[in-house]
């Protein structure tokens, strides 16, 4: 049966409404300026929260600052006096149908749900407002909005009117400007612009500059190159330049300069530069030839799985395999990989290293690869749960249960390991077991 979704939303509606009128009641003589959604946890093809409801008054709330920001104390509702929350039996009953439509299917199913819950918090938002503004004694710029960390500003401008956006946000009404100036501009005038934004916290700050320098590639190349010398901010030009993946002979060149600081080991890393960081000291050896089996390409091309590089090089450098493992702990941000890299993590699991077979164990665990990977993924990280080193048969469990209904017929070799010498083992497959 199809979700309903029409019904979810008029079920939300009516929690959420419930709420305020309650806490309306109780707050007769406050005059109140913002009211948002919050909350909303999701963790990808697993659970999708409710929201919670924060609430903010002239009276009670943070202070006004200049500029003013989204950002801001004022405008960020866990700084806020109030905190409500749905009624619980209906609230759990909701996210439970929630989440069960969510995780029924594939992970593009997942993504789809949560996409289509997106729109109707929106809904919900905008819908509110025209109560709220009944209920509670409200400012002229009152506002109702539906606030994310990483759906930032630009979610929450989409039930606020502009002109309001602009009074109350000004220090992101500039930067939209400052935007919008760079937008007119040739490639490589924006790219000097942005540069030159590194280290900045106010207009296009230096995040907001990396992320557009990213995406405008070979573009920002040379202006990137030539802040390479820069003793404060050459990293993060570093940072891009890997993370773009030209490799040319003036990039590599500027990078082998500095190639005893972090960024720049790593950006030789991402560039694929492995025999040249394989002659260098141990500490760039290590930062260079782990680069590219980090999450911190990301937002550039992807490159392929390849840990060839990283065990030729501990071949030769036994005594530096500790620190290896120190660098690609569990806990680190590990690079996602895709398809065409199955083989190569398969290939993996069975390195003479530990520290390569707790990776390839570890990035396994991804269900998007679909299901004619999983025939190939899942007999070989069930060969994997008699490694002879804990972490890795820790990590093969846990990859295992990623792959959800998929992994079901291997749960008798994972309740094997319930018996396994080391305890933190133990109870990961005894949890993985309950599922």
């Amino acid at each position: 049966m199809a979700f309903d979704w029409k019904a979810f939303e008029l079920a939300l509606l009516t929690e959420v409404r419930a709420a305020l009128t309650t806490f309306a009641k109780r707050h007769r003589r406050e005059h109140f300026y913002a009211v948002a959604l919050c909350g909303v946890y999701r963790q990808l093809d697993g659970p999708l929260s409710l929201p919670a409801i924060a609430v903010s008054s002239i009276e009670k709330g943070p202070s006004v600052q200049s500029p003013q920001s989204f950002w801001s104390a004022r405008f960020s509702p866990p700084d806020w006096p109030y905190q409500l929350e749905l009624r619980h039996a209906a609230a759990l009953r909701l996210e439970k149908q929630l989440t069960a439509e969510a995780t029924r299917s594939s992970v593009g199913h997942w993504r789809s749900t949560e996409r289509r819950y997106f729109r109707v918090l929106l809904m919900v938002t905008r819908s509110l407002k025209k109560d709220v503004v009944g209920m509670l004694a409200c400012t002229d710029d009152f506002v109702c909005y539906w606030h994310d960390d990483e759906g930032g500003p630009e979610l929450a401008r989409k039930t606020i009117d502009t002109r309001r956006w602009n009074r109350l946000f000004s220090r992101e009404a500039a930067q939209k400007r400052e935007q919008r100036t760079l937008a007119r501009q040739s490639p490589h005038e924006r790219a000097v612009a942005l540069v030159a934004r590194f280290g900045q916290s106010e207009g296009i700050t230096s995040e907001k500059a990396q992320v557009a320098l990213l995406a405008m590639g070979p573009d920002a190349v040379d202006s990137l190159v030539a802040a390479l010398g820069d003793t404060t901010h050459g990293w993060m030009a570093a940072r891009v330049l890997g993370q773009i993946g030209i490799a040319t002979p003036v990039v590599v060149a500027g990078l082998r300069k500095r190639a005893e600081e972090l960024w720049f080991a790593m950006a030789l890393g991402m560039l694929g530069d492995h025999a040249w960081l394989a002659r260098q000291k141990t500490d760039v050896a290590v930062k260079g030839l782990c680069a590219r089996l980090k999450a911190i390409t990301q937002g550039g091309p992807p490159r392929p799985l390849d840990y060839a590089p990283l065990e030729a090089w501990l071949e030769k450098n036994p005594s530096a395999v500790s620190r290896v493992e120190s660098e690609l702990a569990p806990g680190r941000s590990f690079v996602t990989i895709e398809k065409a890299d199955v083989a190569a993590a398969v290939r993996g699991l069975s390195s003479r290293f530990a520290v390569v077979r707790w990776h390839a164990a570890s990035v396994l665990r991804r269900r998007e690869l679909g299901a004619a990977a999983g025939v190939t993924v899942l007999p070989a990280l069930v060969t994997t749960l008699g490694d002879r080193h804990a972490l890795v048969r820790r990590l093969a469990v846990l990859s295992l249960s990623g792959w959800k209904a998929a992994a079901r017929p291997f749960y008798p070799a994972i309740r094997a390991l319930r018996d396994d010498p080391d305890p933190v083992v133990r109870d990961v497959a005894a949890a993985v077991s309950r599922e």
